[in-house]
């Protein structure tokens, strides 16, 4: 086990991120002595690894650079955690940042709080307007049993823990197995894990995390949605496994709800796609019965209402040109 020294580690994932990485790490500096920072360059063909090696020079004591060949996102999280250090557990993009005004609240609540997993706001957007997600579904600094976010909606749910929002434990996450690899949206799967890996939470009303979507190459975008549909796939056949694996009742019912509302995005991005072909929306529908074999829950998830309501949405993304 690694000797915790630091409140927080933060992962930073990073594949050909130069044109971003500088602002991500700038967002850190006020309260670097706090942190272990580790940047993990994924392959990348730009000067991502120049940047990251100038930073780490200049914090030796808080930032660690791992250059590895490129393996996707999630090979980059299962790198860092072979050295992170800190108490507590968060990925940061490199194309995105932590707002500073927070941050050093942040860190003096982790140093005192024992929850297994912490649950904060955040703001996503561009640079020329944001929005903050509000999450004050819960009472602020009180700490819940895991099974109270049950009472959200599946939707909301996703929407509360998302890996934008979570903090997790480091020794109890560390427990979990790693992350698929060469895999997108595998963000599911490790909110998912730690789902499992925690047993309580707690949700402060901080503005940390802030998300950028103003890239168009962003795996959000309904072209990229659609070009990784397979890595969609087997992200939802890895969290069925996690599901079936789990002896937690609790844990299960939350799982359960991740799945279904993850389920129903997988039928959106084949069926609301107007490039889709006919021959690749019975490739989803063989895919979805196979996994409601595996996953009785899902009967039902996939209404005939929702399925006229994508049809409608694909012809008038044709009529419109929509690429």
């Amino acid at each position: 086990m690694t000797k915790t020294t630091k409140e927080l580690s933060v992962i930073i994932p990073a594949y050909n991120m130069q044109d971003y990485l500088e602002r991500c790490l700038k967002s850190l500096i006020p309260v670097i002595d706090k942190l272990d920072v580790i940047i993990v360059n994924d392959g990348s063909a730009d000067g991502t690894i120049k940047i990251a090696g100038q930073y780490s020079k200049k914090y030796p004591g808080s930032i660690t650079v791992i250059d590895k060949e490129n393996g996707g996102h999630g090979s980059t999280i299962n790198a860092g955690m072979k050295i992170v250090k800190g108490k507590y557990l968060r990925v940061l993009d490199a194309d995105d940042w932590f707002a500073p005004t927070d941050l050093e609240q942040y860190l003096k609540i982790l140093h005192e709080e024992p929850a297994d997993l912490i649950v904060t706001e955040y703001s996503r957007g561009d640079l020329k307007e944001t929005e903050r997600v509000k999450l004050d579904y819960f009472e602020y600094e009180k700490t819940f049993k895991l099974d109270k976010i049950q009472e959200l909606s599946p939707k909301l749910q996703i929407e509360f823990l998302a890996i934008h929002s979570i903090t997790i434990k480091t020794e109890k996450y560390r427990r979990e197995a790693a992350l698929l690899e060469k895999t997108f949206y595998e963000d599911q799967e490790f909110v998912a894990k730690a789902i499992l890996a925690a047993d309580n939470f707690i949700v402060l009303p901080l503005d940390i995390y802030q998300y950028y979507i103003g890239r168009a190459d962003q795996s959000v975008s309904p072209k990229k949605q659609f070009k990784h549909r397979e890595d969609h796939a087997r992200v939802i056949a890895k969290l069925v496994e996690l599901y079936a694996s789990c002896k937690n009742v609790a844990k299960k019912e939350l799982l359960a709800a991740r799945i279904k509302e993850i389920y129903k995005t997988h039928y959106w991005i084949y069926n609301y796609n107007n490039e889709s072909t006919l021959s690749e929306r019975c490739e989803c529908r063989r895919f979805c019965r196979a996994t409601k074999k595996r996953f009785k829950e899902l009967d039902g998830e996939v209404t005939t209402r929702f399925r006229i309501r994508l049809f409608i949405g694909r012809i008038k993304n044709k009529l419109k040109g929509k690429k």
